[in-house]
């Protein structure tokens, strides 16, 4: 998918609201990009596996099965590029989407301005080539900047598209205090806003899946009030 020219991005939207879908149908199309629609959960699942789009829109509230259900599901498959809608002020949606491997979200009713500025965001991250990585910071990580994949001792880590940019970003500033902002500027191209859990969640999906890997003594550390380091031996450092 990387490689596309703005032109021949593929957005698929799953939403029950018909009058919204068509909205949006027009609007992007005249923006350029391939939009086709879905009003139900199943429908949605059976048009992103046959036409397997760029992106996906997926409203957490379906007719048949949650958008949740359709994110597990889709993830099983391959991980598809998505952003979420919710409700307004439904926090709740939004941490249990981001923990479930959504790139964004985006809360009704919306600007489309801003969804489709979230939608080119998503993309261009995804089309990024690895920042460069000094080797005596990350001898035991490698990463593809190609394939958007990461290895810990050669044994490649299951990311999302999301969090292998997060943890690449990371990799670049090992031992160094990065902020909020910075880091929702290299996710989302956005400054993060109050109340905004999209950056703390991403980090919290990362630090178990760092957790996880045999061998691996570091940590990404909180810091009150500034943001998060990451250390790469934290016995070293104690």
């Amino acid at each position: 998918m990387a490689g596309k020219s703005d032109a021949a991005e593929s957005v698929l939207i799953v939403d029950d609201d018909i009058q919204l879908c068509d909205m949006l149908q027009h609007y992007l199309s005249t923006h350029g990009w391939r939009v086709s629609t879905a009003h139900t959960g199943e429908e949605g699942i059976r048009h992103a596996r046959e036409e397997e789009p760029d992106l996906l829109i997926l409203d957490v509230m379906l007719p048949d099965i949650e958008g949740f259900e359709v994110l597990r599901r889709l993830h099983k498959i391959r991980p598809y590029r998505v952003l979420l809608l919710t409700a307004r002020g439904e926090e709740v949606d939004r941490i249990v989407g981001l923990e479930m491997g959504a790139d964004d979200y985006l809360g009704k009713p919306f600007n489309p301005r801003e969804l489709m500025a979230r939608m080119k965001a998503i993309l261009r991250r995804s089309q990024h080539s690895a920042d460069p990585v000094s080797s005596s910071a990350s001898s035991e990580f490698r990463v593809d900047a190609r394939k958007r994949e990461i290895f810990f001792r050669e044994r490649r880590i299951p990311l999302t598209d999301i969090e292998f940019t997060l943890l690449q970003y990371l990799l670049g500033r090992v031992d160094e205090v990065v902020s909020r902002d910075d880091i929702s500027m290299a996710l989302f191209e956005r400054e993060s806003r109050p109340y905004d859990r999209a950056v703390d969640m991403n980090i919290s999906r990362l630090r178990k899946k760092l957790e996880e890997l045999s061998g691996f003594c570091g940590k990404i550390r909180s810091i009150r009030n500034s943001g998060y380091m990451f250390i790469m031996d934290e016995e070293a450092e104690a």
